[in-house]
C-alpha cells in the first residue's frame, strides 16, 4: 500500500495495490494498521447521481470523527477543508478524485469538514468513522462560503444540493 501526505497536515490518499489474475481482482480496502489510533466505530454507505453534492459536514466535539473514504461504484470529486481555526492552513482545502477505477482512499482526521460531488450516476462512497454520530453534534460549512477560496472544478450553481446542506452556516 502507497500512503500519500495531502498538502492538508494529516490527510492520506492510500493506493492499495491490486492483484488481478484470470480469476479476478482482490484489494486491501482498509487496514488500521497504517492509521494511528483510528478504531472504527460505524461504516456509513452514500449513493448519488451525477452533480449532487453532499457536505460540507462534520461533527462538533465531543463527538469529532476521523473517516476513512472510499467509493466502490462510479467517482467522486473529493473536498477537504480545515476547519481548526488555530491552523495555519485554516480554511484550506483540497479536491482529489475517488472512483472504482483509481481505487483511492482518503483518510481524513478530526478537525476537518468534509463533502464530496458526484462525478457519475450510482456513485457509492464509503466512510469509515471513529466515533458513533449524534444529531446534537452534528454540523457543517456552507458550501458557498466564498471565504473558503474553494478551486471548484465544476460550477456549482448545477450541483443538485440538500435543504440542509444549503442552509449550513458560513465559516
Amino acid at each position: 500500500m502507497v500512503i500519500d501526505n495531502l498538502a492538508l497536515d494529516g490527510v492520506q490518499l492510500f493506493k492499495p495495490k491490486i492483484y488481478k489474475d484470470d480469476r479476478g481482482i482482490f484489494t486491501e480496502k482498509l487496514n488500521v494498521n497504517f492509521l494511528d489510533n483510528f478504531s472504527i466505530k460505524q461504516v456509513n454507505q452514500s449513493i448519488s447521481q451525477k452533480n449532487v453534492f453532499r457536505g460540507f459536514h462534520f461533527q462538533s466535539p465531543p463527538y469529532e470523527q476521523a473517516k476513512y473514504v472510499w467509493v466502490e461504484n462510479g467517482a467522486i470529486l473529493d473536498i477537504v477543508i480545515n476547519i481548526q481555526s488555530n491552523s495555519k492552513q485554516y480554511k484550506k482545502s483540497i479536491v482529489i478524485e475517488l472512483s472504482d477505477r483509481n481505487n483511492f482512499h482518503l483518510f481524513i482526521p478530526k478537525g476537518f469538514a468534509h463533502g464530496f460531488i458526484a462525478i457519475d450516476n450510482d456513485s457509492k462512497v464509503y466512510y469509515a468513522v471513529d466515533n458513533f454520530y449524534s444529531s446534537e453534534y452534528d454540523s457543517g460549512v456552507n458550501y458557498k462560503d466564498k471565504s473558503l477560496k474553494i478551486n471548484w472544478p465544476i460550477n456549482i450553481d448545477n450541483l443538485i444540493v440538500s435543504e440542509k446542506d444549503k442552509n449550513l452556516p458560513f465559516l
